[in-house]
């Protein structure tokens, strides 16, 4: 089994299991085609309380076709020309122990700037680590863009821990 660091590289049919961000996955390539795909990690983004905040992305672990800029509208995962279709998409995060004692976390997909129907929540509890995943099947076009949205209501602003923070876009 191959465990390339670009899953991009790998010969036909073939299955590839990396490690990311200190968790196990397994990533299926699509029987080995050379399909669309990037994955980014995060900077320290400081959420406001009670404010949808866009999570910038600075570091690209792998980006097949330009879908992403770590100088312009960092935020977004855009699709480019010629790669109209259907995508699964994935964004984790996760914030540290906090003081919040009430209220909700969500993790929201936001498409062209509007909240699609993947939103993932829960309620807050104090004085520990919170951290959340939201995946989705989405029918996208060429200059449509993603981005990864968090909302809380911790009492206080606070900014994602690094090791969990992460979005993933897969071509189909």
């Amino acid at each position: 089994m191959a465990t390339p660091t670009d899953p991009g590289s790998v010969a036909a049919n073939a299955t590839v299991s990396s490690t990311y961000l200190n968790n196990t996955r397994t990533y299926l390539l699509f029987n080995g085609t050379n399909r669309p795909r990037v994955s980014l990690t995060g900077s320290a983004t400081s959420v406001p309380n009670n404010s949808a905040t866009a999570l910038a992305f600075t570091t690209e672990e792998w980006d097949t076709d330009a879908f992403h800029s770590t100088s312009v509208n960092t935020t977004r995962i855009t699709i480019p020309s010629g790669l109209d279709g259907v995508y699964h998409v994935n964004g984790m995060v996760g914030f540290n122990a906090h003081v919040g004692t009430s209220g909700v976390m969500q993790l929201l997909i936001y498409k062209n700037g509007a909240s699609s129907p993947f939103v993932q929540s829960t309620p807050i509890v104090a004085a520990v680590g919170m951290y959340l995943t939201v995946q989705g099947l989405l029918s996208l076009v060429a200059t449509d863009y993603l981005e990864l949205v968090v909302l809380h209501g911790f009492g206080a602003s606070d900014t994602p821990d690094l090791s969990k923070f992460q979005a993933t876009l897969w071509g189909w």
